[in-house]
């Protein structure tokens, strides 16, 4: 706060005629101290250039609760220390998510997850749609590893990305996403239709319902 003034000017819209103009420093003090020194949390926990997002939730809310909840405070701090160990950093980024599903942190997402999906069976009238769904533990667990990856890179930590859910793959790198199927198989095979050959044309309901699992193989996470 002790430096020069600040000031952040982006590319306006398309057909927008004002450009808004940020002052850094008012900006820091309007956000606070929790909020400006977990930042990086923030941005990164719910999407970046290199970390997954997850459906439906933007980051204003992560903004909101990194502000108001000091639970949600606790596990962003562990993504700060540059020797938080594995354990850590996994159990602190589903305790995270947890937050911002406005759940107790003794559950858990998959518990979760098979509430919400029992619900949404008994009362909808419609196919479930993977998306609705929260993320598995396990797909939670790779994408926190790869989270602090991504905060200890910007805080110039060396870490082998290849020890944080990133895989190599004809030079290039990849992320791990999980370790699960897309769906438990008496899931995958919960499927009905009207076909009286083999199911194998786009037509077919079964063939979309396959691919609609097969689809968040990430455990609901999306690049």
């Amino acid at each position: 706060m002790n430096a020069n003034e600040l000031f952040f000017k982006p590319e306006p819209k398309q057909r927008s005629k004002t450009r808004k103009t940020w002052n850094i420093k008012r900006t820091k003090t309007s956000l606070g101290a929790n909020a400006c020194g977990n930042i990086l949390f923030v941005h990164a926990f719910l999407g970046c250039d290199t970390t997954s997002r997850i459906h439906g939730i933007g980051k204003g809310v992560a903004l909101t609760k990194i502000r108001t909840d000091a639970l949600f405070h606790e596990q962003a701090n562990v993504f700060n220390h540059p020797g938080a160990s594995k354990d850590e950093v996994i159990l602190a980024g589903e305790k995270a998510l947890l937050c911002l599903f406005n759940c107790r942190s003794d559950e858990s997402l998959d518990s979760l997850r098979y509430t919400k999906f029992c619900q949404k069976v008994a009362t909808g009238t419609r196919l479930v749609q993977p998306e609705s769904l929260q993320p598995t533990s396990a797909a939670t667990g790779y994408h926190s590893l790869r989270l602090y990856f991504q905060i200890q890179q910007w805080k110039g930590v060396p870490l082998e990305p290849e020890d944080c859910c990133w895989k190599l793959m004809d030079g290039k790198l990849l992320p791990i996403t999980t370790d699960l199927p897309p769906a438990h198989k008496s899931l995958l095979e919960m499927v009905r239709c009207n076909c009286s050959a083999g199911c194998s044309t786009q037509r077919c309901t079964e063939v979309h319902v396959q691919e609609a699992w097969t689809g968040v193989l990430d455990g609901l996470w999306s690049l």
